[in-house]
């Protein structure tokens, strides 16, 4: 992991965001919109199994866009 605020969680080379739920083991999945479909399914497969292990559900919620804005800050839109 390389950044966490409020309930987002940022990986390093940001190919997804992991989202937490409000409450439980629920874990919704937001893949970058430039990444690849096999990749994103590769991905998912492995953040599926791994958080099995800590009895945690993982599902893919769709896709984001980051990009800059105003004073450097980062701009996210979620898209289904």
């Amino acid at each position: 992991m390389s950044y966490a605020y409020e309930d987002l969680i940022f990986p390093a080379h940001s190919d997804f965001i992991l989202q937490m739920g409000e409450l439980g083991p629920d874990l919704q999945v937001h893949f970058h919109q430039d990444c690849e479909a096999e990749k994103q399914s590769q991905l998912l497969d492995g953040l599926r199994i791994a958080g099995a292990n800590f009895g945690l559900n993982v599902r893919m919620k769709g896709h984001f866009i980051m990009e800059e804005a105003e004073n450097s800050e980062l701009k996210i839109t979620f898209q289904p």
